[in-house]
């Protein structure tokens, strides 16, 4: 562990540093294990690819269609292996932190990451090569890691029945399941994880009654969501802990409960995870928050070109703890013995699964595990996520431009006054002058129009309009939190010129939000009045035109007639 290690093999061992970071409670044994296994990967030409497990049929109400590479990936593993798989909504990052979480370095981007708004990632795909991670018994344990289709694609690109067998089957495949979302998580992204619970259980009654069932121990839940604003739950003084049991909890949600209205607040309200289907179905589940990977929006849409190192340290803690955490709940492929057939045990004794038995087993799964959804039954509600996610990334650029107007005013202002003062840059040494007071006051006067214009703007927006409650909550808190970094860039541009604005600059968060959105939907209102108002003179003036031009014309028919 003292000897040199080049910075690549060190990127490689995502996983013994959180062992090593969690202190003297497991075997040294295993870190020395998994250090020999890393360094003998990354020194070498251990490059890992993704590679596809199964293909998307053309119909999409047809069974999956299993791909014979994917399955030899499988076949040539001869020992016991895990599966840790990641599915969720479409362009939510699941390959990102795949890549980020278990295989930092060479391999961070072997599932390849999309730039654009449509899913990148077509059908399943499986690693070319297991990753080491420790195992219960104190071992280690292989690992492959799956990356799946988003759900809910634009344009159509997914049905409802090719989801929930897509769903079924990495389910059935896996020993951790990484549901991945982005923060605000809405009532849908919830109702949606139930709905696909239920039919993972329908598939597993279908092998069932196909005499092909499965007797496994439960998988495990790791409900991920991205982008996700810690500064929330600070000034909450909640833990992850609670607000994924207010989450769970049916009646949190609906209660008066601090915690229950802090969560409605948080991820929207509805009625919570459904405890019956979730719980049968898995025997673990946690909520993990994982902050955003960059601040750039640019950078955000490049990910695949983009090295860890550029990326936010406390997006690649996440990142990290995410891996250990799947590292403690991972358990080897395999199957119970000595239990019902049809059962999903606990507690069972089991026996580990190799790479040719699980491909033949996964063959069977996917030719008689096959169920249909009606399409049609279904409320096709917009894609929730999506929208949120596409207004905060706006939202962010629009805060972004306006505090660098102000900060172009502040560096204006400050640079005329040094002009005449002959003063130096704080660069070139010497004590910090105080802000003057008229310019504080009239950055401060700017700082305080952020949220009204916020408001002015988001009302415009189509996502205010199909989702106002959730757009509005998301605008207050995004603006409160971009105008927090936005008063730190304003202290150190200040502090270039000389000046000391710590303390100074404040931006106040309004205390009557929603009078401000009453307000200016009241103006919209008259605006919209007015103009209807003018539109029916108008139409009224052009029906009395045509009314007289029509008397006119029927009065030449009738002198021709008379005429004739």
């Amino acid at each position: 562990l003292h000897s040199p290690i080049p910075r690549r093999s060190i990127e490689c061992m995502p996983v013994v540093h959180a062992i090593h970071r969690r202190g003297p409670t497991r075997e040294m044994s295993v870190v020395l294990m998994l250090t020999a296994i890393n360094i003998a990967g990354c020194l070498g030409n251990d490059v890992i690819h993704a590679v596809q497990l199964f293909h998307k049929p053309a119909d999409q109400s047809a069974q999956l269609i299993i791909s014979q590479e994917g399955l030899d990936v499988l076949r040539s593993h001869q020992g016991r292996f895990g599966i840790i798989s990641a599915v969720g909504p479409t362009r939510t990052g699941k390959s990102t932190i795949l890549g980020r979480a278990f295989m930092r370095g060479q391999n961070e981007n072997a599932f390849e990451i999309g730039g654009g708004v449509t899913s990148h990632t077509g059908g399943v795909w499986i690693s070319s090569k297991p990753i080491p991670l420790p195992s219960a018994d104190g071992g280690v344990l292989p690992v492959f890691l799956v990356d799946t289709e988003g759900f809910h694609g634009i344009g159509g690109r997914t049905s409802r029945t090719y989801e929930a067998n897509l769903f079924g089957l990495v389910t059935l495949m896996s020993s951790v399941l990484i549901f991945n979302t982005v923060f605000p998580v809405d009532a849908s992204t919830i109702n949606m994880l139930n709905r696909f619970a239920s039919h993972a259980v329908s598939v597993l009654k279908e092998l069932n009654l196909r005499n092909a069932p499965v007797s496994r121990r439960p998988p495990s839940l790791v409900w991920v969501v991205q982008n996700f604003n810690m500064y929330n739950l600070a000034n909450s003084h909640m833990s992850v802990a609670q607000l994924h049991e207010a989450l769970a909890n049916e009646t949190s949600l609906t209660s008066t409960s601090p915690a229950g209205l802090v969560a409605t607040r948080l991820l929207g309200s509805s009625k919570g995870v459904r405890r019956g289907v979730l719980s049968s179905l898995f025997a673990f589940q946690t909520l993990h928050p994982v902050r955003r990977p960059h601040n750039d929006d640019e950078q955000l849409a490049n990910l695949a070109s983009a090295s860890s190192d550029s990326l936010r340290a406390d997006y690649l803690a996440d990142a990290q703890a995410l891996s250990a955490l799947a590292a403690r709940r991972v358990l080897p492929a395999h199957s119970c013995v000595n239990k019902p057939s049809d059962a999903i045990d606990r507690e069972c004794a089991f026996t580990a699964y190799t790479g040719p038995s699980f491909a033949r087993d996964l063959e069977r799964w996917v030719a008689l595990g096959h169920i249909s959804v009606d399409e049609d039954a279904i409320h096709h509600a917009p894609n929730v996520t999506f929208l949120l996610d596409s207004y905060s990334s706006m939202l962010t650029k629009w805060t972004n431009s306006r505090c660098a107007d102000i900060r172009s005013s502040l560096q204006r202002g400050l640079g005329q006054r040094n002009a005449k003062r002959g003063a130096k840059r704080s660069s070139e040494g010497g004590e910090l002058t105080g802000l003057p007071p008229n310019i504080a006051s009239r950055l401060n006067v700017k700082l305080s129009l952020l949220g009204k214009g916020a408001i002015s703007h988001m009302v415009d927006r189509r996502e205010f309009w199909a989702l106002p409650g959730k757009v509005a909550v998301l605008t207050e808190e995004l603006v409160e939190f971009e105008a927090r970094l936005c008063v730190s860039s304003l202290e150190k541009a200040a502090a270039t010129l000389g000046y000391n604005a710590s303390n100074v600059l404040i931006f106040e968060k309004s205390a009557s939000a929603a009078d401000e959105i009453q307000r200016v939907l009241e103006s919209k209102r008259r605006q919209h009045a007015d103009a209807a108002a003018a539109k029916a003179k108008s139409v009224q003036t052009d029906n009395q035109e045509a009314e007289r031009t029509a008397a006119a014309q029927a009065q030449q028919v009738q002198q021709v007639q008379q005429v004739q």
